[in-house]
């Protein structure tokens, strides 16, 4: 019997939620052998963090162009090469689908949809769109582009309600779109000397808010360091960990070392940014309460499955689809407001209740039952979208 023929395009370069996400789902195909599966990466960049993964779980690629992104600010000779590498791309795509024949094609990017949008649009194959983002109709042109994304599109698999209900906002309601709560990633276990030598915390009796992720504003983590600086103020017992990179991030620079350098020294010890963590359940372990005070509109919040998985509640904002994961006062705290007071009131409910940060870490973790948030269900639903 033959297999079924799967052809994924992915010309991500970063390993941040989506891409671990999309990874994940190429992981789970390639072990099946019911499936026959060939990914497209990208030729500049695919190396940086994406390739280990690929060869230790045995993921077939193809290296190929994928164009870099073009902003109003682009020279001349940016978007020249823009143009180039969309006609690169444009080929490389066609020779591969040509030969590969493929039953079915998985994408989980937009933009790359967008530049790959003429031969999508004319291909035979079953497009599966995964759809970890909110769709991006900010103006005439991207309202275009997405009806024509949602006509060629046989399967959009959302990562939150929150997603599908945007998605049918733009006028797309098909009763083969599903919902699909990603789980957490595997990350690959490190030493504990790793993280040993930085995260001590400074008294036992200290109560150790910690945030993972992107180091950007969009995230919360200037709103973090505000509250951190008043709460550490008021009391001596709490400390506030970062986990994610630092160097070489302008953000960083420009807008949180010169707060950490106001600071009294001993606020400033207690207020940690430990830069890239791998070893991540490691650093649960020795945090109480995880933090994600989101601004924007997050479609989805992997790192609140992650913390969920080691026992952690979670502060988080009315975000986008976070909201989804996450029970009020029962497995963690959603404020009132996207800013410093809404913040504050949620650190401060679990440093005045300390016997509820056990209870409701537990909680979180029995959660994941309670949503269908684990592999099993992950990979047999998946499955099932490529019968």
């Amino acid at each position: 019997m033959r297999k079924k023929r799967i052809l994924g395009i992915f010309g991500n370069v970063a390993n941040a939620g989506q891409e671990r996400a999309n990874s994940d789902v190429y992981k789970l195909l390639a072990q099946d052998d019911k499936y026959d599966l060939r990914v497209l990466v990208n030729d500049r960049g695919f190396h940086w963090c994406l390739q280990p993964f690929f060869e230790q779980n045995s993921i077939p690629f193809k290296k190929i162009r994928f164009p870099w992104g073009i902003y109003k600010n682009s020279s001349l000779r940016h978007i020249a090469q823009w143009i180039i590498d969309i006609f690169i791309n444009n080929f490389q795509f066609i020779y591969n689908y040509l030969k590969f024949k493929p039953d079915y094609i998985h994408i989980g990017n937009e933009y790359m949809f967008k530049t790959l949008a003429i031969p999508l649009c004319l291909c035979r194959s079953k497009i599966i769109f995964r759809l970890g983002d909110r769709p991006y109709t900010n103006n005439s042109c991207n309202k275009f582009l997405w009806k024509l994304i949602a006509a060629n599109v046989n399967t959009f698999v959302c990562d939150t309600h929150f997603i599908k209900n945007l998605l049918i906002q733009t006028g797309r309601n098909n009763p083969n779109d599903v919902v699909l709560y990603h789980p957490a990633p595997n990350r690959v276990k490190t030493s504990a000397n790793e993280t040993d030598k930085s995260n001590q915390r400074s008294s036992q009796r200290s109560i150790v808010f910690g945030y993972v992720g992107q180091i950007n504003e969009s995230k919360g983590v200037k709103l973090i360091v505000q509250c951190a600086e008043k709460i550490c103020a008021e009391r001596d017992d709490v400390e506030f960990w970062f986990a994610g990179t630092i160097y070489n991030n302008r953000f960083y620079t420009e807008s949180i070392e010169p707060i950490m350098q106001a600071m009294p020294n001993d606020i400033r010890a207690r207020i940690r940014f430990l830069g890239h963590v791998e070893n991540i359940d490691l650093y649960y372990s020795m945090i109480d309460v995880h933090i994600a005070p989101t601004i924007s509109e997050e479609p989805y919040g992997l790192v609140l499955v992650e913390a969920k998985k080691n026992h952690k509640p979670s502060i988080i904002f009315q975000s986008g689809g976070m909201p989804e994961l996450i029970c009020h006062t029962k497995n963690g705290f959603i404020s009132n407001s996207k800013d410093i007071e809404g913040l504050i009131e949620g650190i401060r409910y679990y440093l005045e209740r300390p016997e509820a940060i056990r209870l409701h870490g537990k909680n979180a973790f029995n959660s994941l039952s309670e949503l269908g948030i684990n592999f099993d269900n992950f990979r047999k639903q998946w499955l099932s979208i490529y019968h």
